[in-house]
């Protein structure tokens, strides 16, 4: 908050001249870069990004391959609106699933429940927001889009089996996921900021590594 303060952000008007341009927004709302509400929530997605990012990592080890070569996705927090909801007035995690399915033909992928294989790309097209969802976050891992109380569930290959997912002797390949953003997103971001922004983000920087 300081640091929006010293380039002179204002909720309703944005960035004074060419700083960058952002949207104007009610103060105190998530859409208020100053806000705590979406400080709070920046950092829990932040650590949830991490956290999973881990998991994901350790699901990839040839015994959790072996073991258990799918996830399930389910809710793990509660929500006081969740999508989905009547009072929400979007489309729940249910629909989403449908709709990145049918995206990616169903490969290693469930309807229901909702189970796929790790190395299904029904992961990376949920996090891509099949369906023109402009919630998402990118990542094949959850959450798959902000203020999402969706998790994942290890599935063994015993219930895989069952399900018809997987043979009795088959081996799921490793997800592909990264933590950071990749070259494209960067320079993408970094084209979005305005001269003077970019101007003071190089200054501070290059003070940090004096």
């Amino acid at each position: 908050m300081r640091k929006l303060a010293e380039l002179g952000y204002d909720p309703e008007k944005g960035f004074p001249g060419e700083i960058g341009v952002v949207p104007p927004a009610e103060r105190g709302s998530l859409r208020d870069l100053s806000s705590e509400r979406r400080i709070d929530l920046m950092l829990e997605t932040n650590q949830r990004i991490a956290a999973n990012y881990g998991r994901m990592v350790a699901g990839n080890s040839p015994y959790a391959l072996r073991e258990y070569p799918a996830w399930e996705l389910v809710r793990l927090y509660l929500r006081r609106i969740p999508r989905g909801s009547a009072e929400s007035h979007s489309d729940g995690w249910s629909l989403r699933w449908e709709t990145a399915g049918e995206s990616v033909g169903w490969q290693g992928a469930l309807r229901h429940p909702m189970i796929a294989r790790k190395d299904s790309p029904i992961w990376q097209a949920l996090g891509d927001g099949s369906g023109n969802y402009t919630d998402t976050l990118g990542n094949p891992f959850p959450p798959f889009a902000f203020n999402s109380g969706m998790a994942w569930r290890e599935v063994s290959r015993e219930e895989c089996v069952q399900l018809g997912l997987i043979s009795g002797d088959e081996i799921s390949a490793p997800m592909r996921g990264q933590l950071s953003p990749g070259q494209q997103e960067v320079k993408a971001a970094l084209e979005k900021l305005g001269p003077e922004f970019k101007q003071a983000l190089l200054d501070e920087l290059e003070e940090l590594a004096a």
